[in-house]
C-alpha cells in the first residue's frame, strides 16, 4: 500500500480487528522519529525507549524518514491466524481429556 506521497506504508490486512500492532524506536543518532498513521492523518513522535500500540489491521502506518542518523525502529504484530491454530489445539487437547474421561468409566 501506498501513501498520498507515494511512500510505502503497511496494513496488516492478516490481523485481527482486535489485535495490535506496537512500535518502537531505538538505537542512537537519529532524529524524527514519527509514526505516521495514515487514514487517522497524524503523525505520533516517539522518543527511544516508547511503544505506542494501534490496531495495525484497521490503520495503514509506516515510520517516517528520518532527518539525521540510521533508523532503527520495531513493529510487533501478531496475525489472528496465530490464535486461531492456538484455538484449534486447545480443542483437540479437550477432546483428548474427555475422551480419556469416558475409557475410564467404561
Amino acid at each position: 500500500m501506498y501513501s498520498e506521497s507515494g511512500s510505502h506504508c503497511y496494513q496488516n490486512w492478516l490481523g485481527g480487528k482486535r489485535l495490535f500492532n506496537c512500535v518502537e524506536p531505538f538505537g542512537d543518532g537519529f532524529q524524527d522519529r514519527e509514526l505516521v498513521l495514515w487514514q487517522m492523518k497524524m503523525r505520533i513522535e516517539l522518543e527511544i525507549g516508547d511503544g505506542f500500540f494501534f490496531y495495525g489491521s484497521i490503520v495503514a502506518h509506516k515510520v517516517a524518514e528520518v532527518t539525521a542518523g540510521v533508523h532503527n525502529s520495531i513493529d510487533l504484530f501478531t496475525h489472528v491466524s496465530n490464535y486461531q491454530l492456538l484455538a484449534k489445539h486447545q480443542k483437540v487437547a479437550a477432546n483428548k481429556v474427555t475422551s480419556g474421561k469416558r475409557k475410564e468409566g467404561a
